[in-house]
This record gives C-alpha cells, sequence and structure tokens, in this order.
C-alpha cells in the first residue's frame, strides 16, 4: 500500500512531480509513501535511482496501460493516484475508470 502513485513517473511532468513529492518537507518525517509507476521497469529504475529511491518492487510498479486488470491493480493499492500519463485520450482511460 502506497500513500501516493504516481502514474507517468518517466515522462516529463511525472518527473518533475516525483522530483517535488520526494524533496517535499513532509517526506522527511515519513509522512508519506510514494510510488513510480509506468510502462517500463528500466525507465522507472533509472528514475528512481536519479531522485534516491529504493528499486524494490514497493517504490516501483510497472503497469500495462493498455490492460485495465493492470491499471486496476496498481491503482487500488494508492491512496492518491497522480495521472501524468500521455497522451490522455490514448492511454487514459482506464485510469480515470
Amino acid at each position: 500500500m502506497s500513500d501516493i502513485l504516481i502514474l507517468g513517473a518517466t515522462g516529463f511532468t511525472g518527473k518533475l512531480i516525483a522530483r517535488y513529492l520526494v524533496n517535499h518537507p513532509q517526506r522527511a518525517f515519513p509522512s508519506f509513501t510514494l510510488t513510480l509507476g509506468g510502462r517500463s521497469r528500466d525507465r522507472l529504475n533509472k528514475v528512481a535511482a536519479s531522485l534516491g529511491l529504493s528499486t524494490n518492487t514497493d517504490s516501483i510498479v510497472v503497469v500495462d496501460l493498455s490492460n485495465y486488470a493492470s491499471v486496476e491493480s496498481a491503482v487500488v493499492r494508492a491512496k492518491v493516484v497522480i495521472n501524468s500519463i500521455g497522451p490522455y485520450w490514448k492511454f487514459g482511460e482506464y485510469v480515470v475508470r
């Protein structure tokens, strides 16, 4: 279970959001947990490493955006989902649903 899941964490906007949250003052307490989500484990590992995050299975989730069950299993484990996956018209439907 994660407090915040960032879907699209390997894209430009997702990286900005992740960097902001990793450096947020409340994270120092640790008052919230953060999970990076995306389509490629290799790219997620690179983003996590650049932010000083663990690359274990609790910090990273690989999501097949064309599969509703895959998206559902990722988002139900988070309290808050930040969707930065684009293009939204192509990959956003299952996330919103």
